[in-house]
């Protein structure tokens, strides 16, 4: 289950009008992610910056209607759900995000959500591991 990290700030000196992102999404969404410029994106990456690969990380900047901007993601995969956050995960985050707004933001909040995922195949069959059948 993939928990999707999350942070709000409202600090933001300007409306950014509509949900922006990065074309790091280009990598994560199907898609975008068949393309041939998209994997060429995504072999860079993970060269570059291996973190951003394994963590799913692409940035999201969505406005609120109270003047708050909600910021993310990254997905990291597991039979089970974690309970922690990666400080280091969610300070590359934060770096993108002031990076690509221009200026500093201060987060107010995070949460995480956790969800289902099916894998890369058209019918995914679950099972469950030894570990979540024990008590």
């Amino acid at each position: 289950m993939p928990p999707a990290d999350v942070a709000s700030d409202n600090r933001a000196k300007y409306w950014i009008g509509a949900c922006a992102n990065d074309g790091l999404s280009c990598t994560h969404y199907g898609a975008f992610a068949d393309l041939p410029e998209a994997q060429a994106l995504a072999k860079e990456i993970k060269m570059q910056s291996p973190l951003i690969e394994q963590y799913g990380i692409h940035l999201l900047i969505t406005p609120t209607p109270y003047g708050d901007l909600i910021i993310g993601d990254s997905h990291e995969y597991s039979l089970d759900a974690q309970p922690f956050n990666s400080e280091e995960v969610d300070n590359l985050l934060i770096e993108l995000a002031e990076h690509t707004l221009g200026c500093s933001v201060q987060v107010k909040e995070r949460w995480q959500g956790v969800y289902g995922a099916k894998g890369k195949e058209p019918i995914s069959i679950l099972t469950p591991s030894e570990k979540s059948l024990q008590y």
